[in-house]
């Protein structure tokens, strides 16, 4: 079976399905048989896992079929397995103070648009001495292009639980901890986007 019965997120991905545990790591089933990636069974050194899939609480797979994993305290990794043998993209690193990366791992809500950008919605667990860091926005190719929060887009809080894109409307949907929902438009993926 997974690794955990306790699963924050599960993916459908073809005839695969994905799940991921806080404090457990990550599992693939193929429709036969369970892939564990438990928590400390990886390392940096390898381009084909993960650091350490510890704290995986975002699971999201995008539209050309990458998922996308933040494990908290640790990093944001983008997986591959179009490619023999997969590959793992580390796209956030963590290290450092309050203001540092590390913040910008703690992600909980996942969404993405027709233009292959990928939302992640920040979480915290110590509100109060690592706030959250709002929605990154990524670029088709891994680049952190924007980071959209109180200060510069007008969302009503950086603590983000929840992400839908809006094809139809170009629109990104936010719901917030305790402070309602918002939405922008998805076009220009820039710091200036204004939420409404």
């Amino acid at each position: 079976g997974p690794v955990h019965n306790n699963l924050q997120h599960v993916v459908v991905d073809g005839s695969r399905i994905w799940a991921n545990s806080n404090g457990a790591g990550v599992s693939r089933f193929d429709g036969a048989s369970w892939r564990n990636w438990p928590s400390g069974c990886c390392g940096a050194a390898q381009d084909t896992s993960f650091v350490n899939p510890v704290g995986a609480f975002t699971l999201h797979r995008d539209r050309t079929g990458r998922k996308w994993f933040a494990f908290w305290g640790v990093a944001v990794e983008r997986y591959d397995d179009s490619v023999d043998p997969p590959h793992v993209d580390r796209l956030v690193l963590a290290g450092g103070g309050p203001d540092s990366l590390y913040n910008h791992t703690a992600m909980w809500a996942s969404a993405h648009d027709d233009s292959g950008y990928v939302y992640l919605g920040g979480d915290t667990w110590d509100r109060g001495g690592r706030p959250p860091v709002g929605i990154d926005v990524y670029a088709p190719d891994g680049t952190l292009r924007a980071v959209w929060k109180t200060t510069n887009t007008g969302t009503p809080d950086n603590q983000v639980s929840a992400l839908v894109v809006d094809t139809l409307r170009h629109r990104i949907w936010a719901g917030f901890a305790g402070k309602g929902v918002a939405w922008a438009s998805t076009f220009g993926h820039k710091d200036s986007t204004k939420f409404q």
